[in-house]
């Protein structure tokens, strides 16, 4: 039995998204598989940041989520392929590799469970200030405020072939910076 491992690359698309086509189209269907994935563990602080980061157009990295079907698909591996198909039996469509805390913060700010940072948001020429308790939380969001949030563009890299233990590599290897 040789004790070298076996290397495979991921495949993989990439494709730029508004943040509500994102919430409208995807995120309801994206979970994260814990077994390699962090939980949230984002503070109220970092959760108000990085929403200002998307209205301020300062929010580039990536959301890595696989394909349940296409990696389905592409899979020879008959463990995988139950892994896939288990999911799939969720009502997931896509596993989340890496944006855990993003995804999971839109979904809280779309709920209206925190509000943006309090402060003077200079959107298309106009100064708009957001108060903390008035129109901070999405829905009360003055709408040129929300238009900016709703059109801001994440990128989605999505994998479309993948093993179980791929995506847990890929995971670990990015957090690891490696």
């Amino acid at each position: 039995m040789s004790t070298k491992e076996n290397f495979a690359p991921i495949i993989s698309v990439q494709r730029p998204a508004s943040l509500k086509y994102f919430q409208d189209n995807k995120a309801d269907s994206v979970r994260a598989d814990f077994s390699f994935q962090s939980r949230v563990r984002w503070t109220l602080d970092n959760k108000r940041s990085f929403v200002t980061s998307l209205v301020l157009g300062m929010a580039p990295s990536k959301f890595i989520l696989a394909d349940t079907e296409q990696c389905r698909l592409t899979t020879r591996n008959t463990r995988d392929q139950k892994y896939y198909d288990d999911w799939k039996d969720k009502g997931v469509n896509y596993i989340n590799v890496d944006s855990n805390n993003r995804v999971t913060t839109i979904a809280e700010y779309w709920n209206n469970q925190f509000g943006l940072e309090s402060g003077f948001y200079d959107i298309d020429d106009s100064i708009i200030e957001i108060i903390e308790g008035e129109n901070d939380t999405y829905d009360r969001l003055p709408d040129i405020v929300r238009e900016k949030l709703n059109s801001a563009v994440v990128t989605i890299e999505l994998i479309t072939c993948a093993s179980r233990e791929q995506l847990s590599q890929l995971f670990i290897r990015l957090n690891d910076g490696m």
